[in-house]
């Protein structure tokens, strides 16, 4: 099962550059099974999955439950990525949530490289608002996804505002609680309040 389908219709959760995502079923249960293409140039899933356990420990992505060099079993999440929760429930509760997703990844030390492109690195199950942070194929020790995620957010769904613009530079050079706290009032004025000018 999955949104993706490889030749021969055979469908899968996700194939990018490095590594093909499956649905598997464990003795434990469903879950989300990475494993490194043969034609990939990366060498090892050890750091992603070393990433992931930091993410998972601080609840902003599913927990890994087997590793090895060239796979990782993951707790599989099933539901809508963040452009379809964006469609179908409350945006600025789905936002707010993505943005508490990428603070936790954030308190984690982590920095996901490509979340400026949120829309399916982050994924809500079916029967939860709570968002969760996938894929950390291209990540490195930092902060920051928090404003990244606002930024794309507000693009999205309302205005970059000169209050968001203050708030993503301040959390960006601080990123502690206090400058979270502006950050997601800011994001939550950009989408719902008034025009500015």
């Amino acid at each position: 099962m999955g949104r993706t389908t490889l030749p021969g219709g055979f469908r899968v959760l996700g194939k990018g550059h490095a590594a093909t995502v499956v649905a598997v079923v464990t003795d434990g249960g469903p879950a989300a099974l990475k494993a490194l293409r043969p034609d990939s140039k990366r060498e090892s899933l050890a750091a992603e999955c070393a990433a992931l356990e930091r993410a998972a420990a601080s609840g902003a992505s599913p927990r890994p439950l087997a590793c090895s060099e060239d796979a990782m079993l993951v707790e599989l999440v099933w539901g809508a990525t963040l452009e379809e929760a964006l469609a179908a429930r409350d945006p600025l509760l789905v936002a707010l949530e993505a943005v508490e997703a990428a603070r936790a990844l954030d308190t984690a030390g982590i920095l996901h490289l490509e979340i400026h492109r949120p829309w399916r690195s982050i994924l809500y199950p079916h029967d939860s608002i709570k968002a969760y942070i996938v894929d950390l194929e291209s990540s490195s020790e930092g902060c920051g996804n928090a404003s990244r995620v606002a930024q794309a957010l507000a693009r999205r769904l309302g205005r970059i505002t000169s209050r968001l613009l203050v708030a993503m530079r301040d959390y960006k050079r601080g990123c502690g609680p206090s400058e979270y706290r502006e950050l997601k009032k800011a994001l939550e004025d950009a989408v719902t309040g008034p025009i500015e000018g």
